[in-house]
């Protein structure tokens, strides 16, 4: 089913919406029928509105053919909540611009589900997107620069754990094929999932974007292609900037489509089954395929007639839920300042008590997107020249900042008591659950990049695998960590690292060793009393 189309889309191609003011019915009838509408516009030889015909219109007296009073609306006014679904949009002069129109649902869905279609960027989500769309029957080329990820793909490694992914990939592979070439596309349509970083001064890198852009249109068989659906985050007003690149560069006018990606880590295959997909684009043509295109995945669908929608919709996502962790380690934080635990507070203000939801406290907001999107999201508001308080929405990352110091500090003070310089940290990955191996701008890599450089420190996190990661940060075995430790800090919650026999690990800690709980693992056991440790949760 369809669950919204928001508002309507605007149509300005003058040849398809007017015809000169004619009271001949087969003209009108013909018009209209181009037009694919139910209504056209009569104009005079300046371009002005005289009136519109309806279908309903031709059966009637003669006469009556031109409703010479219809609704209209003046361009640049607000399309909310207008109830006619065929509006004709003029000046002040009365000129027609172009004409408001909510197709029906059949018009969506007319177009076909496409049989093949190219994804670009094969990362986390351009990944578990193909594989989703390969399970559900569709071919998907899958096209990374990266020649090593390419190899290792299509020998049945996946570079990254999620839980049931390896399943997943197994039941669709027929579907997949994979190219460190663009040259291999040959579809009407593309997914761009590329990585938009954050540079050292946390401005948006908007070069991959751009690179991948540029090689698709130099591709050879890019006369084929119709819609380029950009699932990356990217600032409010990509996509109708990217418009106006291609059609300036290369002369070629491609619907760009904003479909943003809306899983969580270690859930993406379930969630994007689940999640609501919203589409944004100003062409009729373009909704109805991406329509299709995810109605394989998922029947809740909302579509808007304007990209900001959808790249406002992601990034007010993503940092709603910044500032919602950062809120719950701000009052965290200012009640450790007041000898409480903070996890407990927040545990009583939540119980039994319907207005309040509070997240629990952590050890930092990593990952590759919440660390990010408001940057990227001020970013998008500040080149739109809003005038809004942009600031406020870089509140989480501030108090992030704020977290990883303080705990950086705590940590270095109490090596410095102890007079020992070693650490141990659980947990490398961003988050632990849903579980992943993803240590993309993790709160521990951020810990660690605050330290003293004069302090050792060894990490233990079971789910990465990669000879390279662990080599670079001292991963080790669960027997061999906490030894001689001044402080053990726990960054993450995955089960793998709560089900370990924390008594032993506890016992190879340095005496009066600090411990910084910050997920409560250890909080079933008497810490502080049975081992002569110093034990705080946030």
């Amino acid at each position: 089913m369809l669950d919204h189309i928001l508002p309507h889309f605007d149509i300005k191609d003058k040849q398809k919406i007017c015809i000169l003011q004619t009271t001949n019915k087969e003209e009108i009838f013909n018009a209209i029928n181009n037009s694919g509408l139910e209504a056209i516009c009569h104009v005079d030889n300046n371009g002005k509105l005289i009136g519109i015909s309806c279908d309903s219109d031709l059966r009637k007296d003669p006469k009556s053919l031109i409703n010479k009073n219809p609704q209209t609306i003046y361009e640049g006014s607000s399309q909310v909540a207008l109830n006619r679904e065929y509006i004709p949009v003029i000046n002040e002069e009365n000129i027609l611009k172009s004409v408001l129109y909510r197709p029906k649902e059949q018009v969506l869905r007319l177009a076909q589900v496409p049989k093949k279609i190219t994804i670009v960027g094969i990362g986390y989500v351009g990944l578990t997107l193909a594989i989703a769309f390969a399970k559900n029957g569709i071919e998907v080329n899958c096209f990374d620069k990266n020649v090593d990820l390419i190899e290792k793909l299509k020998n049945k490694v996946l570079p990254f754990f999620e839980s049931g992914l390896q399943e997943a990939f197994e039941v669709s592979f027929h579907n997949l094929n994979f190219h460190s070439s663009i040259e291999f596309f040959d579809t009407e349509n593309i997914i761009v999932t590329v990585g938009t970083p954050l540079k050292n001064n946390k401005e948006v890198d908007l070069n991959y974007l751009y690179d991948a852009i540029n090689q698709i249109f130099q591709s050879k068989n890019c006369k084929h292609l119709e819609n380029i659906i950009l699932r990356s985050t990217v600032p409010v007003g990509t996509c109708c900037e990217l418009e106006k690149y291609t059609k300036n560069k290369f002369a070629k006018n491609v619907n760009f489509v904003m479909c943003p990606e809306r899983t969580i880590e270690g859930k993406a295959i379930e969630e994007l089954s689940t999640n609501p997909q919203i589409i944004g684009t100003s062409s009729i043509k373009a909704a109805s395929v991406c329509f299709k295109l995810f109605n394989v995945l998922t029947d809740k669908i909302y579509i808007s007639n304007n990209p900001a929608f959808a790249e406002l919709a992601k990034l007010g996502d993503n940092t709603f839920r910044d500032m919602t962790f950062a809120y719950s380690n701000f009052i965290a934080f200012t009640a450790q300042e007041l000898n409480i635990v903070g996890s407990d507070l927040i545990e009583v203000m939540n119980n039994n008590y319907i207005r309040n939801n509070l997240a629990k406290p952590s050890p930092g907001v990593g990952g590759p997107c919440l660390s990010k999107d408001a940057f990227i999201f001020k970013k998008g508001l500040d080149n739109c020249q809003i005038s809004v308080n942009n600031g406020f929405i870089l509140n989480g990352r501030i108090q992030d900042d704020y977290v990883i110091k303080a705990l950086s500090q705590k940590i270095s003070d109490h090596c410095s008591s102890l007079g020992k310089n070693k650490i141990s940290i659980a947990g490398l990955a961003f988050k632990g659950f849903p579980e992943t191996s993803d240590i993309r701008d993790s709160s521990t890599l951020k810990l660690i990049e605050n330290l003293s450089k004069s302090l050792k420190f060894s990490i233990f996190d079971p789910l990465i695998k990669d000879p390279s990661i662990i080599n670079k940060y001292n991963l080790i075995s669960f027997d061999e960590f906490c030894q001689s430790s001044a402080v053990l800090i726990i960054m993450t919650n995955n089960s793998i690292i709560k089900s370990q026999d924390w008594n032993l690990a506890l016992k190879k800690l340095s005496p009066r060793a600090l411990i910084i709980d910050g997920w409560g693992v250890l909080e079933r056991l008497n810490v502080a009393v049975e081992y002569d440790l110093i034990y705080k949760k946030l």
